[in-house]
């Protein structure tokens, strides 16, 4: 259904630029929201015309997301799915260390920044008539499964969107909603990781970081990406709700 619209996240860099770019060769018509307006955005923008939306602004004020959702379907006439991929690994720090207005911005950006988003997607989520019903996708991670030292904000994060899109997946019974992780992915938050928590995090942790990108085991963005659109656009009623890693049976059999 290359008429669908998708509005991403955090479609500046990484793996979110990965996914603006393969919706845009595949036809689909992509708004990204981003609080970067880059060289390969605008390289996109000159490429793709009328079917790439660029908005810049920042996800974590409410009433800029809420207008950039409102834009979207002003522009296209429709929204069918939502990748809500921007996110954060700060403030990589210890927790006796931590400021709080720093953790509180983290969540901001990586939990509480997704609601006026929904909020301002739902009724037109709810019309969408791409088959299947409209898709929610949230980009998550392992980590929001257990305690890392120093990254123990971006845990509970990532634990608290999952259970949000846990919630989510039963209160909407036309929208499937999946929380995606990506696995390791060769990305600039990657990268933070490994040179800010050589000393907060613990040895073996911060060392598995860093071997897997020394041993080419970071994935290129592309891979995850495939993935999350395979969801965002084919996700099954019986995934709503779920926690899926981007390698999972079910996922692979989507794309």
């Amino acid at each position: 259904m290359s008429s669908a619209v998708i509005f991403v996240t955090g479609g500046s860099r990484g793996i979110g630029l990965s996914i603006v770019t393969l919706l845009l060769k595949d036809g689909y018509k992509v708004a990204s929201f981003a609080r970067s307006r880059t060289a390969e955005l605008e390289a996109l923008a000159s490429r793709y015309g009328s079917s790439f939306l660029v908005i810049q602004g920042d996800l974590a004020d409410p009433k800029t997301a809420t207008a950039a959702v409102q834009k979207t379907i002003s522009t296209f006439g429709r929204l069918d799915s939502l990748i809500l991929n921007a996110s954060t690994v700060y403030p990589i720090t210890r927790l006796a260390d931590a400021k709080v207005e720093e953790i509180v911005a983290g969540f901001q950006t990586n939990v509480f920044s997704i609601i006026p988003v929904i909020q301002a997607a739902s009724s037109e989520l709810r019309k969408s008539k791409l088959p299947g019903g409209a898709r929610i996708i949230a980009l998550s991670s392992a980590a929001g499964l257990s305690g890392i030292a120093g990254m123990g904000p971006y845990c509970a994060s990532k634990a608290a969107l999952n259970i949000l899109i846990g919630a989510l997946g039963q209160e909407e019974e036309s929208i499937v909603s999946v929380a995606v992780n990506p696995g390791m992915v060769e990305t600039q938050m990657a990268q933070e990781v490994r040179n800010d928590g050589k000393d907060v995090m613990n040895a073996d942790s911060h060392g598995w970081m860093v071997n897997s990108y020394t041993s080419g085991g970071n994935k290129h963005p592309d891979v995850p990406a495939k993935a999350v659109i395979a969801l965002a656009l084919k996700a099954p009623k019986e995934l709503s709700g779920k926690y899926l890693d981007f390698d999972a049976a079910e996922v692979k059999a989507l794309e």
